[in-house]
């Protein structure tokens, strides 16, 4: 059975990406928008911006706009073994952990 989990932990806010970051981590997005994070007690709507190498979500959409702002949560492509298309969203497992994104349409 799937449990659904916080993909990163927070991680302090900084005023330029880690050094070693590839060109395409500092790429601009390819797309951005609101969507629920699901977690044991409910679901958390969260801002989330598409690049091409990960998915990070923000708090808030004015929090992902502040320069060097880090992200409370970061899922790598390169992390992901598998996931599943849900009628809601996505899940996607990890190594140690599935992490669940849905639309807010459905999580109202």
């Amino acid at each position: 059975q799937a449990r659904t989990c916080v993909c990163a932990p927070r991680r302090s806010r900084g005023p330029s990406p880690p050094r070693g970051l590839a060109m395409a981590a500092v790429a601009a997005p390819i797309l951005a928008g609101p969507l629920g994070l699901k977690r044991k007690k409910g679901t958390d709507v969260r801002h989330f911006v598409l690049h091409s190498d990960r998915l990070e979500y923000y708090a808030s959409e004015a929090d992902a706009l502040l320069p060097g702002a880090a992200p409370r949560g970061r899922l790598d492509f390169r992390d992901i073994i598998d996931f599943e298309v849900t009628d809601t969203g996505f899940v996607f497992h990890l190594f140690d952990q599935d992490v669940t994104v849905a639309s807010l349409q459905e999580t109202a």
